[in-house]
């Protein structure tokens, strides 16, 4: 689990030749699907058209750079078209009210974690009207997303009493998660055919409140 953010600015390398294709200016999600959709490399003008790496042409979402296959990876986004569409919906994550289907505003987005194959794990959530009775930032499941529009996304009812949750704390999270990693660094001792083995990622705390028809 990381935060989208550390995505910007890293380096796009051609694993065929181990060139820079370019740099991440912008993620593009797609919270209906619960994922990124692709990566803004460079954003259009009134010569060209924006240049996109669609997720599916992406190798790997690494530290300190992303990969892909080869340079045909960086895609016009007339070619891409769902990416395109969601490059001009409109739609900004961050700063984004939340809603519950029932009008219950639950604050804003500050950041969107994904993990390592694009999925959307969940969004930071600045309390705002909530804050008085619950201290610290909440994560929303990035299965809990209905819809995400320019003005709103909206979260189902059961959202409010989630996120009112202790381990729902970002930073509890977060320190769960890096341990998870870390103990599946391999060390020495181990077999080399077990190297690069990675545990999957915890899902303790970010599975939606049970249903009474669950």
């Amino acid at each position: 689990m990381r935060r989208a953010k550390t995505l910007l600015d890293l380096p796009i390398i051609s694993l065929a030749d181990g060139l820079i294709v370019g740099r991440v200016r912008d993620v593009v999600f797609d919270p209906t699907g619960g994922r990124i959709a692709g990566l803004l490399v460079r954003e259009a003008s009134l010569l060209s058209d924006a240049r996109v790496v669609p997720l599916e042409r992406i190798r790997s979402f690494g530290r300190d750079a992303v990969t892909v296959p080869d340079r045909s990876a960086v895609q016009p986004s007339l070619r891409v078209r769902p990416v395109r569409r969601l490059l001009n919906s409109g739609v900004r994550l961050t700063g984004l009210h939340v809603l519950t289907e029932g009008g219950r505003d639950l604050g804003t987005i500050d950041e969107v974690f994904v993990g390592k194959a694009g999925e959307i794990v969940g969004y930071e959530l600045n309390p705002g009207m909530v804050e008085e009775t619950m201290r610290g930032k909440r994560l929303i499941p990035g299965a809990e997303m209905l819809t995400a529009g320019p003005d709103a996304a909206i979260v189902p009812e059961r959202v409010e009493q989630l996120i009112r949750r202790p381990e729902q704390d970002v930073e509890a999270l977060e320190r769960a998660y890096t341990t998870s990693e870390a103990l599946a660094e391999p060390t020495d001792g181990l077999e080399k055919g077990t190297e690069g083995v990675e545990a999957p990622p915890s899902s303790e705390g970010l599975q939606p409140v049970p249903t009474a028809a669950q």
